[in-house]
């Protein structure tokens, strides 16, 4: 091509990008597109915008839902997900290649909305500024047992046999009791993050300016509750609080949370909550599909044989509770209910338009929350290898 044929075939594209980005397409249409090429409704004054603010974290133990959540959101958005994974790992090629997650590795909030960490757990790849943070959490009986499935077999959604439990009991256990330390300070460190008054409004009451707006969302509220839990994600990145149980966004989202979440077939057990008929539809989900078997809380029987499960209450402290995950006090998993004193917080004030300086954190910096001599995380799978003959 000639310098002038080049040029406008450059601004063709860039017509058309222009085209795109400024057209609020239908709200029941499949598109994944990356953030530059989505145009979203801007809550703040109501108009078809591609200038959302920001750049959203979400931040994860291992094993507590994120690939579904990711799932969710490039389903109710259109807006491919991104993460701090090398893109080149065994489980982040799986993820992009098997489960057409197609942003693994990419950070860049021309590309993405979200991104998913897994820090202060582990370093990714690329130091992220986001501003503002999705902290899910899910129980760490069924996170741990999840963890130790996706350890041993090097996947996602493969699943052991009884006999490997039985064969590796010891080491299950050490690992239980060691894993359910690092749960919980992965999230008192993420709630170390904003300075947060519990007893008023969740509003940020500190000074420190930087400290990014939280919310905390369960794994098991999106599987039994996924509108609403849906709909306080989506409100919250695009910064527009829902102040009461009715609020709803417009009508734009509320289209599009209904055509995603709304469907026949259904994944995980029968809550005991009064909230059955409300699973969410698993063909909605795209290629990700969560491990079958079992529901909420199908992980405690293997931690009730001995003192395990006692002495897992005891290691975490109150942060069970503040979730409504305990097994002795709460009757977790038979109710789901939030404690009064909810840990599900939310920093409004935090929430700026495009025109606003918008706080910002930044991540994988730092040590990680293991010793570098511990055992687990990353370091078990040299134990994997020597145990499989390399993975064979």
């Amino acid at each position: 091509l000639s310098v002038n044929e080049e040029f406008m075939n450059e601004e063709l594209n860039n017509s058309i990008d222009d085209i795109i980005c400024n057209k609020l397409l239908p709200a029941h249409l499949e598109l994944l597109r990356f953030r530059r090429t989505v145009c979203l409704p801007d809550e703040k004054s109501c108009r078809c915008s591609n200038h959302v603010s920001g750049l959203t974290l979400l931040a994860s133990y291992p094993r507590s839902g994120n690939s579904l959540l990711r799932s969710l959101l490039e389903r109710v958005t259109g807006v491919v997900t991104g993460s701090d994974t090398r893109p080149d790992r065994t489980l982040s090629l799986e993820l992009a290649d098997v489960h057409n997650m197609v942003g693994e590795g990419l950070t860049c909030s021309q590309k993405v909305w979200v991104v998913k960490t897994h820090f202060p757990e582990r370093r990714g790849w690329k130091v992220v500024r986001p501003n503002r943070i999705l902290l899910l959490t899910r129980n760490p009986f069924d996170a741990i047992d999840s963890y130790f499935h996706m350890a041993l077999t090097n996947t996602h959604t493969k699943t052991l046999a009884d006999s490997v439990y039985e064969q590796y009991s010891i080491m299950f256990d050490e690992m239980a009791k060691s894993e359910i330390q690092t749960w919980k300070q992965f999230h008192e460190y993420w709630f170390s993050r904003v300075v947060v008054d519990v007893k008023s409004t969740g509003n940020n009451t500190g000074s420190n300016t930087n400290n990014a707006p939280l919310l905390a969302v369960r794994y098991e509220d999106l599987l039994t509750c996924p509108i609403e839990s849906m709909r306080r994600v989506i409100s919250f990145m695009i910064g527009t609080p829902l102040c009461h149980p009715t609020d709803q966004l417009s009508q734009f989202w509320e289209d599009r949370l209904h055509h995603v979440l709304e469907g026949p077939v259904v994944i995980g057990n029968t809550p005991t909550n009064g909230q059955s008929g409300n699973i969410i539809p698993v063909h909605n989900l795209g290629s990700y599909k969560p491990r079958s078997g079992g529901g909420i809380g199908k992980s405690i029987s293997r931690y009730s044989k001995t003192t395990l499960l006692k002495d897992m209450h005891t290691m975490s402290g109150s942060m069970l509770s503040s979730f409504g995950y305990n097994v002795l006090t709460q009757d977790f998993p038979k109710s789901l209910s939030i404690p009064k004193r909810e840990r599900v917080l939310i920093n409004t004030n935090s929430c700026a338009d495009e025109r606003s300086i918008l706080p910002e954190i930044i991540i994988n910096v730092g040590k990680e929350l293991r010793a570098p001599d511990n055992p687990y995380g990353r370091n078990i799978t040299a134990w994997r290898k020597g145990e499989t003959k390399g993975d064979s």
